[in-house]
């Protein structure tokens, strides 16, 4: 977390002194708005996914409905393998 509100504070203050690349660790040159787009996205994405595993889970319908009924009942070779 530290290290993605690094990239973000150093892309805005960036952006905020008028230039539109800084230099990374590396030496090589970042495009800030591109930069701050990505991460920005990337946050969001965590954030969504966050709120997505708290929602109750939908109801199947349709095949997949079918396909979890049968799942119940259904055995595999491998199952039923006796070890040497």
């Amino acid at each position: 977390m530290l290290v993605v509100l690094s990239l973000v504070v150093s892309a805005i203050t960036t952006l905020v002194k008028g230039d539109l690349h800084y230099i990374n660790y590396w030496g090589g040159r970042v495009f800030a708005p591109f930069a701050l787009l990505i991460l920005l996205l990337g946050i969001v994405g965590v954030v969504v996914s966050k709120i997505r595993k708290t929602l109750p889970p939908q109801k199947l319908r349709g095949r997949a409905a079918r396909k979890a009924r049968q799942a119940e009942n259904t055995k595999f070779p491998i199952d039923e393998f006796r070890k040497w």
